[in-house]
Formats: structure tokens, C-alpha cells, sequence
């Protein structure tokens, strides 16, 4: 029977395997090396200049320091936004120019920042050029692409009203919108519709924006920009009030509407284009300059509320702002100061305590992972310690190889006054998909912590492998007994017979991986031969153990991944969820358009060098929104993301809503000519959205190291013998999930491979 490659499930949340993928993703391409900067070439969104005429005598000039030769390496551009020159008083702010104070504040007394580096456009500062019109707005990005020096640490806030507007007709044609709508941010002067082409006059519209943020990145300064605005909708709750218009108020409900049905018969004409947009107001192309902070996603709400709460005489300030300077002012002295992605999540626990519920904060750019204002990029453990009503947990779970049993290092938190020190120990006592329950314990003769702070880094220092031991023999040739012997010892250390990771067995056929040594060296392989060998410095070095013991560890983990999918196949009927989701494979015609979903021979799918594939997603559940994470296992056994890509910005998508996903970057995956051949794994999951978000990067692994392309084209397994050998990581509640569980997850396994022409 014919039928598309389209999979749905109905789930609480949901997983999807599909196996066979074979882009060469381990072999042909690097799309961590993802360019830094813009394309000189590319033809950027045209930005409106309006003549902003001489400031003369206004500080605008009087505090530039270029002109006066000072050097400066700290600069800022603080906007707020509180009063509407043309919209009813009703819509007016408070609290923008109280953030634009505050983080000054914050960047003089904590970051060394100068008087004169910081430029700030607010209704306090009592100047013409200083208002937060459209012009000086613009005047003084375009200022700050023009000054900005390589190595310069470059703060931009916008504070204020957010609103979305139709995109233009024609739309951008290297930046058209996926659904059709502008993001926008609303200066002083901007004024309600007027139609095309005009539209929201005086408005910020997030392309220009990217263009300006691009400009300056393509210095080589380092870019933080903070977004404390909405992006749609609108909501208040007593004394806190949305940094959105009412629907409708600025721009008639049906214009968006009708925007968003040309851009449905755009997308159809050609094949279809991504139907969301990620991330407004940044760049298209990432950069490792570039680091956004957002006050919520793009369906959410984020407020201005007095602060201190309890205070007499509170100020309104954005929520993200005054939580972010609180958070920043501790983290500035300290000996061990937060990451950018460190910063974001603790805003993102700090807001899910709120009783009144919270927006979630989210972060994008390359440059997540340098400190705050810095150019270091300290290396930290991905696994963080949280503590609600019922005990300690940790950000990870069976999805990531961990097992009841195992022990955890536990490190103070960064940000305080003293460098992070150990802690103690916590033993996981249950695991889920997606984390799990560990209580403090004793290990190697420390005693149990008494307590433990919440955003604590934790690192793995003992895994029990128990029933998910891998099964390897040593199949060594005439005249290598030596070798033999060497490779057992090498073993030793990991097999131990209850806990350890492998499993030593003398029959080769009973094994998952074989250790083969000959006169040219030694080879770990895959015993159904569907894997490339990979291979291994000579034994008798000080590498071989380690190097072994980190391959092994990396199949467990790519393995665990397949085989947990497997188990969810296998249970995908048993009942019913909250979340379906259907996951298609697009065939390109080129890298603009597609010629349709991929048909299911009944062979099995079959792609060749030089086709060009892409994915589309859509979410058919009634009611939930859901994230979606999409992973690649390669044939090397390399995990890396897929969608979203590490430190970009997910999209989590409404009832009914699709996404197609290029493949990284931002173009269709094309079939690499080099070997190896074979299958890959696409792994989808899908939960339902919450804040934080789940976080899968501490999924990511580099693979293992490929040998003779002649040895690669191994014929593909068959998705009955996958399914068997995922059995090798057994059942029941020995890996923590409970059959309850189980029930809620569901998936599909489909398998194809890769031929050369």
C-alpha cells in the first residue's frame, strides 16, 4: 500500500526515530561551523532614513566621546519607551524609563561602563535628540555600527511596547516573513495604521532591527541585546500591566489575517516555506558576536509591575529588567560570574515561582556560553539541580543515559562570592525522559549533604549500567594472543559484572560490538556490521583505555537514545495523549521550493547524492502547544541538534500551526557524494510547551572517529532486527519508566538509507 512518509502520534509527548537518514552528517559537513557573519553579497531589508537634521548644541553630540578621540570599549544604547505621542494615555507605559535607569546604573557601578559610553533614549532625559523617536532611535543604532571597534562589549535595550504589522508587498525577498507578519517595536512617535505601503508609521520593524544588530556583529563587537517587550496578544493581572496593545488597536485584525492568507498562497505556490518565525528582531544569520535575550516567546505576554512588590514607594520596571539586574549585580563581583545561558536560567526559575504565572524568557546566539560582558567561556557541567515539594532533581533523564543508581557530583552554583566548590554527592533514585529524582548520598567516603542549593552544576561520576550493558567480544587473529590479553585487561575496568558497561562474552555471535585486532591495529565494530569500524590507537599506549572507554560510553548513549525510541514504538497504541504531531520528509527541487512529500516505495526509502530533502512538522493536537526538538544520530554515533540548533531559539507551535525545517544552515539538507553510506537517526520530540523549556544539549556528543570509506557501505539493517537489539537495554522498571509512564509517549520508526549514485 502506497503512503507517505508522515508520521502522527497522539502523546503526551512525543518522540519520532527515523532511521536511515544518511546526509553523511558525521562525514560530510560541519554545520557546528555555522559563518559568523553576514554575506557582503546578501541584499539586506531597505531601512527607512529619515533626516534627523543637526543636533548641534544637544548632548547627543556634546557626549559623543569619538569626537573628542577618547577611546571607548563599553558602549550602550538604553531605550524606554513610556509615552505614545499619538496613542490614548491608556496605552502609556511607566516603567521603560525606570529599566533604562536601572541597568545604566547597573552597567557604571558593576561593569565599568563610562558616562560617555552609554547613550540613553528616554522621556527623563529632558532633550529633544534623547526622546525614543524612530529617528534617534535609528541615528543612534547607525552611531553605534559606525563606532563600534573589534573586541567592543556593545549593550542595546529596548524597553516598550511591542506589536506585529503585515509584512510589506512585495515582501522582503531575502527575508520574507514565514507567516506573513512583522514583528514590531513601537517608538514615541509611532502612530496607528495607515495602510499600505505606509503601514504603522514609524515603526520599528525586526528585519531593519536585524540589519542594524548584523552591522554592528560584523565589527567583531560582542552584541547583547535585551528585548523587554511583547510580541503579541495582551492580558493584565491587578497591578501589572502587558507590554502589548489590544488586538486590533494599532492594526485592524483583519489586515493580519489577510497578511497571513497571502503568505498561505505564497507558501503554496512554491512548495511551501516555513510557516512560523523563530526568533523576531535578530539576524537571520547566526553569529558567534551576537547574544538576544527575550522577555517571552512570541505567543506569550511579559509585564511591568511595581518592584519591590511589598514596597511603599515601588517603581514599575519590567519584569525582565529588574529580575535581570537583580540576578546581574550578584553575579558581577563574583570569582565565578554567570554565562549568558547561566543568566537565563536562572530568570527562567525565578519567574516559574511567580504566583500570578510568568512569560518565558528565552536566549539565542552562539555566545551563550561566554560570561556576562566577557570574552571568557568557562566549561561547566550541562546538569543543573533544581528543588521543588518533592526533593532534589536533575535537568535529564533516560533520554540522556541515566540510570537509577547512578551518582552525581554536585558543584555550587556560579555567580556566588566563592569559586564553585564540591558539594557532595546525589544518587538518582528514579528517572523519566526527561529528568530525574536523586537524593543526596555518600560516595567514596564523603559524607551526605545536608543541603544542597538549587542551580547547582552536576556532573555524572558513576553510571549503573545494570541491564543495559553492552555485549562486546575481542576477536583477535593468529599469532595476536598478546593482543588479546591486552584488549581483556583494557576491559577490565569496565566490566564489572553487575554494574558495569560492558559485558565481556567469548561467542562473538552473542555480542552487540566486537574488539577485532590485527597486524594493522584494532577496530571497534559493530557486530551486525551495519557500522562503519572505528578505530583505535595501538594497545599498549596510554590512550588505548581511555580512548575505548569514551567510544563505549558514546555508543551507549547514541544506542540508549535509539533504544528508548524503539521501546516507545513498540507502546505507541497503548492509550492516548494531549500531544499529536506529523512529521513529514520533503523532497526539494531546489533550495526555494519542494516537489512534495516523499513517497514510501516498498522497498524503503532510498536517497542518492545530490538530493535535496527537508522537514516539515505539524502540530494536530486540539488544544496543546508543544516544543519540538529534533535530533540527528549519525552513522559515526554523533548526537547533535538538529532543530533547534544549539543556542538558537526554538519555536513552539499552536494547534494546527507547521514548521518546515531546513537543514542546517538554513537551507535544505542535500545528499553528500562522500562516504559513508547507511542509515542515520532522526529523532523528534515533541512535549507540551512549559517554562523553562526542556533543554536537550546535554544530549550532544561528538562521534566516533570513521576509517576506509571501502568498509562503510555496509548493507542496512532491517527495522525487526533494530527493534530486537534495542532489547539489550531492557524493560520494566529497571531503567525508571514506569509502564504509567511509558503509556504516555509514543513514536514511529521508519528506515531508509543512502546509496552512492
Amino acid at each position: 500500500m502506497k503512503h507517505n512518509l508522515s508520521l502522527s502520534w497522539s502523546t503526551y509527548a512525543s518522540m519520532s526515530l527515523v532511521l536511515g537518514l544518511g546526509f553523511g552528517f558525521g562525514v560530510a559537513c560541519d554545520w557546528s561551523a555555522n559563518p559568523s557573519f553576514p554575506n557582503p553579497g546578501a541584499i539586506e531589508p531597505e531601512s527607512s532614513r529619515p533626516e534627523v537634521g543637526s543636533v548641534g548644541t544637544d548632548r547627543a553630540d556634546q557626549d559623543d566621546p569619538a569626537r573628542a578621540g577618547k577611546r571607548i570599549d563599553r558602549r550602550a544604547l538604553l531605550i524606554g519607551v513610556t509615552k505614545y505621542d499619538h496613542l490614548r494615555p491608556e496605552y502609556h507605559l511607566q516603567g521603560p524609563a525606570n529599566d533604562v535607569q536601572l541597568m545604566r546604573r547597573l552597567l557604571r557601578e558593576s561593569y565599568g561602563f563610562s558616562t560617555d559610553g552609554i547613550v540613553c533614549l528616554a522621556e527623563d532625559e529632558a532633550v529633544p535628540a534623547r526622546r525614543p523617536t524612530r529617528a534617534n532611535i535609528e541615528r543612534e543604532f547607525l552611531r553605534l555600527a559606525d563606532q563600534a571597534n573589534e573586541g567592543d562589549q556593545v549593550v542595546i535595550l529596548l524597553s516598550g511596547h511591542g506589536a506585529r504589522q503585515p509584512e510589506a508587498i512585495p515582501p522582503d525577498p531575502v527575508y520574507p516573513e514565514p507567516d506573513g507578519i512583522d514583528e514590531i517595536f513601537l517608538p514615541a512617535d509611532v502612530r496607528e495604521w495607515k495602510g499600505f505601503p505606509e503601514r504603522v508609521p514609524s515603526a520599528l520593524i525586526d528585519n531593519e532591527i536585524g540589519v542594524w544588530l548584523r552591522a554592528i556583529a560584523a565589527k567583531r563587537a560582542f552584541v547583547w541585546v535585551i528585548f523587554d517587550c511583547c510580541h503579541s496578544g495582551t492580558m493584565t493581572r491587578g497591578a501589572e500591566v502587558v507590554r502589548e496593545l489590544p488586538p486590533g488597536m494599532l492594526v485592524p485584525r483583519e489586515e493580519l489575517d489577510q497578511a497571513r492568507e497571502r503568505t498561505s498562497r505564497r507558501q503554496a505556490a512554491t512548495g511551501g516555506r516555513p510557516s512560523v518565525k523563530l526568533a523576531p528582531f535578530v539576524p537571520a544569520q547566526p553569529s558567534d558576536y551576537l547574544v538576544a535575550f527575550f522577555a517571552c516567546r512570541p505567543e506569550e505576554q511579559t509585564p511591568e509591575s511595581p518592584q519591590p512588590p511589598v514596597a511603599e514607594d515601588a517603581k514599575y520596571y519590567g519584569l525582565l529588567t529588574y529580575t535581570l539586574v537583580d540576578i546581574l549585580t550578584k553575579s558581577a563581583t563574583s570569582k565565578a560570574p554567570l554565562t549568558y545561558r547561566e543568566v537565563v536560567q536562572r530568570l527562567q526559575v525565578r519567574y516559574a515561582g511567580r504566583p500570578q504565572g510568568s512569560p518565558t524568557p528565552l536566549i539565542e546566539g552562539q555566545g551563550q556560553d561566554r560570561v556576562v560582558l566577557g570574552t571568557e567561556q568557562p566549561r561547566r557541567a550541562d546538569l543543573l539541580l533544581t528543588r521543588d515539594n518533592d526533593g532534589y532533581k536533575v535537568n535529564a533523564g533516560d533520554l540522556y543515559g541515566l540510570t537509577p543508581g547512578s551518582v552525581l557530583a554536585v558543584t555550587s552554583p556560579p555567580g556566588g562570592e566563592q569559586e564553585p566548590n564540591l558539594l557532595g554527592y546525589v544518587r538518582v533514585s528514579a528517572t523519566r525522559p526527561f529528568d530525574a529524582t536523586v537524593q543526596p548520598c555518600g560516595y567514596r567516603g564523603s559524607p551526605v549533604a545536608s543541603d544542597l542549593p538549587p542551580l547547582s552544576s552536576c556532573r555524572t561520576v558513576f553510571i549503573d549500567y545494570g541491564l543495559r550493558r553492552l555485549k562486546v567480544a575481542i576477536q583477535a587473529s593468529d599469532g595476536q594472543e598478546a593482543s588479546r590479553q591486552t584488549l581483556q585487561k583494557a576491559l577490565q575496568p569496565i566490566a564489572d559484572a553487575k554494574t558495569g558497561l560492558v559485558e565481556l562474552v567469548n561467542d562473538p555471535r552473542k555480542a552487540d560490538w566486537l574488539l577485532r585486532s590485527d597486524q594493522n591495529g584494532v577496530e571497534l565494530f559493530e557486530a551486525s556490521g551495519n557500522r562503519p569500524p572505528f578505530p583505535l590507537p595501538p594497545p599498549r599506549t596510554l590512550l588505548f583505555g581511555s580512548s575505548l572507554r569514551q567510544d563505549l560510553e558514546k555508543v551507549f548513549r547514541a544506542r540508549n537514545l535509539v533504544a528508548l525510541a524503539s521501546r516507545f514504538e513498540a507502546e505507541r497504541y497503548r492509550g492516548s495523549s494531549e500531544v499529536d504531531v506529523e512529521v513529514e520528509v520533503l523532497l526539494q527541487k531546489n533550495r526555494q521550493s519542494t516537489s512534495g512529500v516523499a513517497p514510501a516505495p516498498a522497498g524503503g526509502w532510498v536517497f542518492r547524492p545530490g538530493n535535496l530533502i527537508s522537514f516539515r512538522i505539524r502540530n494536530q493536537s486540539q488544544s496543546t502547544r508543544v516544543d519540538v526538538t529534533l535530533l540527528i544520530v549519525g552513522i559515526d554515533l554523533r548526537i547533535h541538534n538538529f532543530y533547534p540548533r544549539a543556542n538558537d531559539v526554538g519555536k513552539s507551535l499552536i494547534p494546527g500551526e507547521t514548521l518546515t525545517i531546513p537543514t542546517p544552515p538554513d537551507a535544505p539538507g542535500e545528499i553528500n557524494e562522500k562516504p559513508p553510506f547507511g542509515p542515520e537517526s532522526l529523532v523528534v520530540i515533541a512535549v507540551p510547551a512549559k517554562n523553562p523549556p526542556f533543554d536537550f544539549a546535554a544530549l550532544a556528543q561528538s562521534g566516533l572517529p570513521l576509517t576506509r570509506a571501502e568498509d562503510v557501505n555496509q548493507a542496512p539493517r532491517s527495522p525487526l532486527r533494530e527493534l530486537l537489539e534495542s532489547a539489550m537495554f531492557g524493560t520494566g522498571t529497571r531503567n525508571g519508566l514506569e509502564q504509567s509512564v511509558a503509556d504516555q509517549y509514543g513514536l514511529r520508526i521508519l528506515t531508509w538509507r543512502t546509496e552512492p549514485k
